[in-house]
């Protein structure tokens, strides 16, 4: 018979909450979440079968223990509130009873990004989007994609695109770097693109990929080249009528 079933292998969170759940299918006198830290485990909390109790390791209120029992199974689910970049690790779900037994879940965190920003390197000034980007026909421009500052993890997939694809993918290149917080890591691409009158009008964006997004970020810029204006010239035919004396 199996003891123990674990419902979460490696496991990404946002910075919200966190549910994990320990199952089994035999009577237990005690079960244990704890963490694993330098130096050993760390328990969290327990739940002591006998006693219908359950007791938490520490001063930190964001574990909460629940039990649920039936006649199959028995079901302790730790919920971590506010997890943050601490909250990392390996978590172990441990019974004790007639047999011992355990499982191990990892823990990551997804930090998306909250913002993608396009700067023109020339200027160095943010366009936002649905701005318009000044360029000039023939001469090349340099601009910037990059996520907020404070970073992401992992890293946020940063990609270029164009109306027509009238950029070309040679003329772009990524770098990832790591902010204050080392666990962090921020994405920076540059594209240096040329274009002629017939861009003008047309967009360009760069778009963030990142798994602990629903949907891709995008900022999307129009380009106005030479500051262009439209003149139209309106011709009108005029009939003369020839009259003869």
């Amino acid at each position: 018979m199996k003891h123990y079933q674990s419902l979460l292998s490696d496991t990404w969170t946002f910075l919200t909450y966190l549910v994990l759940i320990c199952v089994h299918t035999e009577q237990h006198l005690l079960v244990k979440w704890e963490r694993s830290e330098e130096g050993g485990d760390v328990v969290i909390a327990a739940y002591r079968f006998s006693q219908r109790t359950t007791q938490y390791s520490g001063d930190d209120d964001r574990y909460t223990l629940t039990f649920d029992q039936n006649k199959d199974t028995s079901i302790a689910t730790l919920v971590i509130s506010n997890v943050a970049l601490d909250d990392i690790g390996d978590y172990k779900c441990e019974l004790f009873g007639v047999s011992t037994s355990s499982a191990t879940v990892r823990l990551e965190v997804l930090v998306p990004p909250e913002e993608v920003a396009i700067i023109d390197s020339r200027t160095n000034t943010e366009i936002f989007d649905g701005g318009i980007l000044r360029v000039t026909s023939g001469q090349p421009t340099l601009i910037t994609c990059l996520t907020h500052f404070s970073g992401t993890r992992p890293a946020t997939e940063l990609v270029w695109r164009s109306q027509d694809n009238m950029v070309e993918t040679s003329s772009m290149s990524s770098v990832v770097e790591s902010p204050a917080e080392p666990r962090l890591e921020q994405t920076t691409s540059k594209m240096n693109f040329t274009v002629d009158v017939t861009a003008h009008g047309k967009w360009v964006e760069c778009q963030a990929n990142h798994d602990g997004l629903q949907q891709p970020l995008r900022t999307r810029l129009t380009l106005d080249v030479d500051g262009m204006v439209y003149i139209y010239i309106v011709v009108e035919q005029i009939s003369i009528l020839e009259s003869k004396f």
